[in-house]
C-alpha cells in the first residue's frame, strides 16, 4: 500500500504535521507502493507522491500514478487539518508503466513524472477552470475532485467545481525506440526547475557515446509551438464523465481539444563518456561499461545549473575499480551547457573505495551554489578500526554538502 508523512520544523525537532496521519496508497492490500518518490512544493503546502502499482481507470489493470496531496483545502473540516488528495489522479500511460519518479514545481502547479516501464515522461498543469477528471478510486468506485473538492463540497461552499491536472505539452519518449528496458529501468530520473519552464531528464542507460553511458536531455517549455496541434494524444483526458488511462475512449466521454505549447530540448544531449568497472586490474575499464549518467539529475530555480549523477563511474588507472560515482554540475550559456567547476568525486578521500555508489541522490540548491550528494555505501572511518568480521558500522553511508566557491564545488 504504501505510506507518505510530512513534517515541519519546531524549532527544536521535527514533528508531523497536523493529525501526523500521513497519506495513504488505495485501500490496504492493494499493493500500490505510494511513496515510491516524493515531491514537495517551496511552501510545504502540496506535495506529490508516486504510486507505482496503483490501479487506473479500468479495473485490474495498473498503469501506476501520480497522485497530489495539499495543506489548507477549503473543504478540510479536520480542527488540525489534514492532508488531502488533490485533483485527479495523474495515470501512466499503459498497463505496468510502473510510474516511479515524481517531481514539483516550486509552487507546486507543475508536476514532472517517468514510468520505467515504458520510459515515458510526462509534465501536468493545475487548471483551475477545466473540468474535475472523473477517476477510479482503489475500491472500486469513481470520483471527481475539484480543486474546491467534490461537487456536494464545492457547492455547500459556494466555490465553483472546477479544477483538474492536465497534461502539459506531449510525452518525453526515449531517444530510441529500444533504449530503455524495463529491467534497467532507463529515463527512470527527472527533475523539473523551481520556476517549472525547464524539466531534466536522466536516460541512465543510452548508448549515446559509449554502451549504457547513460545522457541528459534539458527541455524547455515553448507556449507558442503548434506541433502537434493538440496536447492530448489518443485522448488523455475527459471531462466530467468516467476518466481513461489507457488510449480507448471511454463511450460517451467528452474529450477537450489541446491548445498549443511544446517542450522543445534546450541545447545537445549530455553523454556520459566515462567508465565504471575495471574486471582484470589493469586500470583500464571495460569498453562496454560506462558510467551510467544520469542516474540522478536536478535544476536551479530556473534550470540554468543542473546536477547530474554517475552512480557507478570509476576513475581510469585504478586497478579493479567500480562503482565509485561521480556528480558533474553544467551551466547554461544560451546555446549549451558547459561543466561547471571540476566533477565531483570522492577520488580524495581516504576513505573512497569502490562500490560506495557516490551520487545515488542528489540536490541542488535554488541558486544553484550549495549540493546535497548522498553514498548510502559509504563506510565511515571508524569502520576500517573494527576488529572481527562484521562491523557495525560496514556501508554506513553520508551524505555529503558541496559550496561554490567561484572556481569549484
Amino acid at each position: 500500500r504504501g505510506w507518505t508523512f510530512a513534517y515541519e520544523w519546531d524549532g527544536t525537532n521535527w514533528v508531523a504535521v497536523g493529525d501526523g496521519g500521513g497519506t495513504e496508497g488505495e485501500h490496504p492490500f492493494d499493493d500500490s507502493r505510494e511513496g515510491s518518490s516524493v515531491a514537495m512544493s517551496a511552501d510545504g503546502n502540496r506535495f506529490v507522491v508516486a504510486a507505482p502499482k496503483a490501479q487506473g481507470n479500468e479495473a485490474g489493470v495498473r498503469p501506476g500514478h501520480a497522485r497530489a496531496h495539499r495543506w489548507g483545502a477549503p473543504y478540510d473540516n479536520s480542527p488540525v487539518g489534514r492532508w488531502l488528495n488533490y485533483l485527479n489522479d495523474m495515470d501512466g500511460e499503459t498497463a505496468d508503466s510502473y510510474v516511479s519518479h515524481v517531481d514539483m514545481s516550486g509552487d507546486g502547479t507543475r508536476i514532472i513524472m517517468a514510468s520505467d516501464a515504458t520510459g515515458s515522461v510526462r509534465v501536468f498543469r493545475e487548471d483551475l477552470d477545466a473540468d474535475p477528471v472523473i477517476f477510479r478510486t482503489g475500491n472500486g468506485g469513481w470520483n471527481g475532485l475539484s480543486a474546491n473538492g467534490d461537487p456536494a463540497t464545492a457547492t455547500s461552499l459556494g466555490l465553483p467545481y472546477k479544477g483538474a491536472w492536465l497534461q502539459m505539452g506531449q510525452d518525453i519518449d526515449p531517444e530510441t525506440p529500444y533504449d530503455w528496458d524495463e529491467s534497467q529501468q532507463s529515463q527512470r530520473r527527472v527533475a523539473i526547475s523551481t520556476d517549472g519552464n525547464v524539466i531534466v531528464i536522466g536516460d541512465h542507460h543510452n548508448d549515446g557515446s559509449r554502451p549504457n553511458g547513460g545522457n541528459v536531455r534539458v527541455y524547455e517549455w515553448d507556449p507558442d509551438a503548434t506541433s502537434p496541434a493538440s496536447w492530448y494524444v489518443d485522448a488523455h483526458y475527459t471531462s466530467t464523465t468516467i476518466g481513461f488511462h489507457t488510449g480507448t475512449f471511454v463511450p460517451g466521454a467528452t474529450y477537450t481539444p489541446g491548445t498549443p505549447g511544446r517542450w522543445v530540448q534546450r541545447g545537445p544531449d549530455l553523454d556520459g563518456t566515462g567508465g565504471t568497472t575495471d574486471t582484470d586490474g589493469d586500470g583500464v575499464t571495460q569498453a562496454d561499461r560506462g558510467e551510467q549518467m544520469g542516474w540522478a539529475v536536478d535544476a536551479n530555480h530556473d534550470g540554468s545549473i543542473i546536477a547530474v549523477s554517475s552512480k557507478i563511474w570509476a576513475p581510469e588507472g585504478v586497478a579493479f575499480a567500480h562503482t565509485r560515482g561521480r556528480v558533474q554540475v553544467f551551466e547554461w550559456d544560451g546555446t549549451n551547457y558547459n561543466l561547471r567547476g571540476q566533477p565531483l568525486t570522492l577520488a580524495d578521500d581516504p576513505n573512497a573505495a569502490s562500490g560506495q555508489e557516490f551520487g545515488h541522490a542528489l540536490q541542488i540548491s535554488d541558486d544553484g551554489n550549495t549540493l546535497a550528494i548522498s553514498a548510502p555505501l559509504y563506510s565511515p572511518p571508524e569502520d576500517r578500526d573494527q576488529s572481527g568480521p562484521f562491523p557495525r558500522f560496514g556501508s554506513g553511508g553520508q551524505v555529503f554538502m558541496a559550496n561554490w566557491d567561484g572556481t569549484n564545488y
